[in-house]
């Protein structure tokens, strides 16, 4: 009985630690995207997100997108694409639900080794704001739940985003004229100059990237 006694206070010892982390993890999620990111060389009106929480009893489809995309509008950025085996990370992303893509003109692009936290973007979805053009986040590796809180954001109309998982980062990197960050710089708030890219278009569906360069490149 005593050794019952023992596991069962144990179990409800993990239990009440899993939920103060979850709602500390969230408390802290809400306090980056509800508040101006403290990064050198930012300034960054409180932008109006929304976290995990908030919408996800929300039906689908997703709301991100404006319906289906003028057929013009997505060959013009189709014209001379690169295409790559690359697929978005969420359905929360997509712009065009008739069609199941995400279609994105001149998104500003970021790609990075590896992201683990949604503060390490505020320097970046600054620069996207500031620029008020679309961002693609491009990585190695992502939080789940960074790429579910960016994706929510992207569903509620409130970010122009698409997240991409890709090994081969040196060829996104060229196209979008980036330097691969690493994944220390990210966390210590620094983007180095220079680092983000830039595409004239970027169309994605679940298994395919179709990514046109700016001019030149």
């Amino acid at each position: 009985m005593t050794v019952l006694i023992i596991a069962g206070v144990c179990a409800l010892t993990v239990v009440v630690m899993a939920f103060l982390m979850d709602a500390h993890r969230s408390s802290q999620r809400r306090s980056i995207l509800r508040s101006a990111p403290d990064s050198p060389g930012v300034d960054l009106d409180a932008p109006t997100y929304v976290l995990p929480e908030d919408v996800r009893a929300r039906p689908e489809p997703p709301t991100g997108g404006v319906g289906p995309e003028d057929p013009e509008n997505v060959a013009s950025i189709l014209a001379g694409a690169t295409r790559l085996p690359i697929g978005f990370a969420s359905r929360d992303f997509i712009t065009d639900p008739a069609a199941g893509r995400v279609v994105l003109r001149s998104p500003v692009v970021l790609v990075a080794e590896d992201i683990r936290r949604v503060v390490d973007l505020a320097p970046v979805l600054a620069a996207a704001r500031d620029q008020k053009t679309g961002l693609v986040v491009v990585a190695r590796s992502m939080a789940e739940d960074l790429v579910e809180t960016l994706g929510l954001n992207a569903r509620a109309g409130r970010l122009r985003c698409l997240c991409v998982i890709c090994d081969d980062l040196d060829v996104v990197a060229g196209l979008a004229g980036a330097q691969v960050v690493p994944a220390s710089d990210l966390m210590a708030g620094f983007v180095p100059a220079g680092a983000l890219g830039h595409v004239r278009g970027w169309v994605c569906d679940a298994d395919t990237s179709q990514i046109q360069p700016d001019a030149g490149r």
